[in-house]
């Protein structure tokens, strides 16, 4: 995956992110998780984008789908429009990586060499979103 020019895997530093995404960052460069101010056009689609290091490696990104100025939960749509915004990212997310290895009502998960990738929603906060862990 690539935003902002950069390839998003896990030989991904956090001094090569700090370089490439500083004027579009909500938190200084000493911090390990990282908000992008505005939302990423990925493959069609635009996300928050949520991204967090481990020992100066990038260990997760999380994305959520751009609908208005915050991210999706349940204080902003109901649960049916939830399962809607979660097969968008399904469909999303089968287009650019292949067939799921997993599915259920609130989780899909994705297998790839570079992350395990897993698609849901939050059934407590109402958060919709797709989470990448990258494996060392």
């Amino acid at each position: 995956m690539i935003i902002n020019n950069t390839v998003i895997n896990k030989q991904l530093t956090k001094e090569i992110f700090n370089n490439n995404f500083k004027v579009y960052l909500q938190q200084d460069e000493s911090s390990n998780l990282f908000k992008l101010k505005s939302p990423v056009k990925i493959e069609g689609l635009e996300f928050w984008a949520d991204f967090n290091f481990k020992n100066n490696i990038l260990e997760s990104l999380k994305l959520c789908i751009y609908q208005s100025n915050a991210p999706i939960n349940y204080s902003n749509m109901f649960e049916y429009k939830l399962q809607d915004i979660k097969g968008i990212q399904d469909k999303w997310l089968e287009k650019q990586y292949g067939r799921f290895s997993e599915k259920s009502t609130y989780s899909s998960k994705f297998n790839t060499s570079f992350a395990e990738i897993i698609s849901y929603i939050d059934t407590k906060s109402g958060e919709t979103s797709i989470l990448f862990l990258f494996s060392k």
